[in-house]
C-alpha cells in the first residue's frame, strides 16, 4: 500500500537510531544513502546524511528529494 500522506514527508524523520550507534561505538564518521522515490506499491523516503564519531548527524539532505550532499570531514587528530 502506498503512503501518499504529505504530512510524512516533512523531512525530520531522524537516521535510524543503529545508524548512531555505531559511529559512537567505532569512533568514526559514517555517511549513509539509501534509496529514495517510488514503486508501484510503495513510497520510499530516502536518507543521505553524514553522523559523525559521537553520533551525530552533521549534515542530511531533506527526504523525498534529490540532491548530492557534499561535505568535508575534519582530519583525524594525530597523536603528539
Amino acid at each position: 500500500m502506498q503512503n501518499r500522506n504529505p504530512a510524512s514527508r516533512g523531512g525530520s524523520r531522524p537516521a535510524s537510531p543503529d545508524a548512531r550507534h555505531q559511529p559512537a561505538k567505532h569512533g568514526v564518521w559514517v555517511a549513509i544513502a539509501a534509496q529514495a522515490g517510488a514503486t508501484i506499491n510503495e513510497d520510499v523516503p530516502g536518507i543521505a546524511a553524514l553522523i559523525d564519531p559521537h553520533g551525530t548527524i552533521v549534515s542530511r539532505l531533506p527526504d523525498w528529494r534529490p540532491g548530492c550532499l557534499i561535505v568535508d570531514i575534519p582530519d583525524a587528530p594525530r597523536d603528539a
